[in-house]
């Protein structure tokens, strides 16, 4: 992102969505399995996401608020660990349930920008309101190196995240708060 282009994030309300700037917003196919998706997320289930408490979403907006440059979805979750057949322990997790990049702003550091608002969040939630261990996130396979540089690291056999059919091809990652 250059340094003359400013920008906010912001909670996606009700009030943004109506602006039919979702209906606008593409991803490159090339960084994900499935680029529709983004979109269909913002245009139908985010709002109702963040109405039913399963996810919160924010977005960067460009300064006119005219576009939208990316977004990310927050959830709380639980890094699962499997201490043997009959025993399964949780630690308190932030969960990227959704983050996606608008094509035209690919390679502009939009998606490490809202990867720190998740850490920044993490940390401001563990301080003040409840315990956070983990971030956790469910990758494309084309998002893994991506991900890597950001010091996440895959999910090895003895823990587990939270799967849904949306993102159920992705690869499991996890990075660890330092308290």
């Amino acid at each position: 992102m250059s340094e003359e282009m400013t920008y906010s994030i912001e909670p996606y309300t009700l009030e943004i969505a109506r602006l039919g700037l979702a209906s606008k917003f593409e991803v490159n196919p090339n960084s994900c399995g499935n680029a529709d998706h983004f979109r269909e997320y913002l245009m139908y289930d985010a709002i109702q996401d963040n109405t039913s408490g399963i996810a919160k979403t924010h977005v960067i907006l460009n300064e006119d608020r005219s576009e939208i440059l990316g977004f990310i979805s927050l959830k709380a979750t639980s890094l699962l660990i499997n201490y043997g057949e009959n025993y399964i322990s949780g630690s308190p997790a932030l969960e990227i349930y959704q983050l996606a990049v608008n094509k035209k702003y690919t390679g502009q550091s939009i998606g490490t920008k809202l990867v720190y608002f998740a850490i920044a969040t993490a940390h401001m939630l563990n301080e003040s309101h409840l315990g956070i261990k983990y971030i956790l996130l469910a990758a494309d396979a084309q998002a893994v190196g991506f991900y890597e540089k950001l010091e996440f690291k895959e999910i090895g056999n003895y823990y587990q995240i939270p799967k849904y059919h949306e993102n159920s091809n992705c690869v499991p990652m996890f990075m660890k708060l330092f308290l």
